[in-house]
């Protein structure tokens, strides 16, 4: 008796564990794992007939995914891959068509429409800065019509995360803190903990007073931009549409201005 209950048990875990095709999995899980948050999109009636499709097209990519698991078959396999690409194109045509409304519930000053979108995509719309403060600067003109948790908790990180990163870059310098609160060009260093060049690049962003964003490399958000930019190594220095590598004073003092 207690075999079975035993048995019941271990198929019943299995059931509830989410289970993805094994092949070409970098790429398959990513577009799987995604159908829960873009699911929201359905509620947008401009996007609900493209997110259907999505979400049908995934189950049926699964199925070719499970079958390319198990067959020796090389054309089943080549489907497969086939499926998941066209699968990416569809994924990526409604998070892009999702910016194209959000750019234009603003412009047209829906905020209803605002909010129902940012509550869908901000997973997605977080990780593009230009956007993410265009939504914030909106919602902040707009909040008094009616409040949103999400914004609010993102907008209260990033003020904290400013502060924390202006005490560090002012701590040498000799200008009020106040002076630099909104830098003229984004200033982002990549750096890794045992990098004398990333030391040396550090301490002269910092006694420029200027106000700037590390990020470590092994962390995931360094790791995301150490490939957009094709690092081989560091420092990497962004300063607006400036990408400087290696170490170099006149460089970084030049680029920042």
């Amino acid at each position: 008796m207690k075999f079975l209950l035993t048995i019941v048990i271990f198929f019943s875990f299995l059931n509830a564990t989410t289970h993805y095709p094994n092949i070409f999995s970098s790429q398959g899980d990513n577009l799987y794992k995604s159908s829960t948050k873009i699911m929201g999109f359905k509620q947008i009636p401009s996007l609900s007939t493209e997110v259907t499709a999505y979400i049908d097209n995934i189950e049926k990519t699964k199925k070719l995914g499970y079958k390319a698991d198990t067959s020796d078959e090389k054309q089943d396999k080549v489907a497969y891959l086939k499926a998941l690409r066209s699968l990416q194109k569809t994924h990526d045509k409604v998070l892009n068509h999702s910016i194209i409304e959000l750019h234009n519930s603003i412009k047209v000053d829906n905020y209803q429409k605002f909010l129902s979108l940012v509550d869908s995509g901000i997973y997605y719309y977080q990780n593009k800065p230009i956007l993410k403060e265009k939504i914030f600067t909106y919602y902040k003109k707009n909040k008094h019509k009616k409040n949103n948790t999400t914004l609010n908790r993102l907008i209260k990180e990033e003020e904290n995360s400013k502060i924390i990163f202006a005490s560090t870059s002012y701590a040498d310098a000799e200008t009020p803190l106040i002076q630099e609160q909104t830098p003229k060009k984004e200033i982002i260093l990549l750096s890794s903990p045992n990098c004398i060049y990333c030391k040396k690049a550090k301490s002269v962003l910092s006694s420029t007073g200027k106000y700037y964003k590390e990020y470590n490399i092994k962390d995931p958000k360094g790791k995301e931009l150490f490939k957009k930019y094709n690092g081989t190594g560091v420092p990497i220095i962004i300063a607006g549409k400036q990408v400087l590598r290696g170490f170099s004073k006149d460089a970084i003092l030049k680029a920042i201005q």
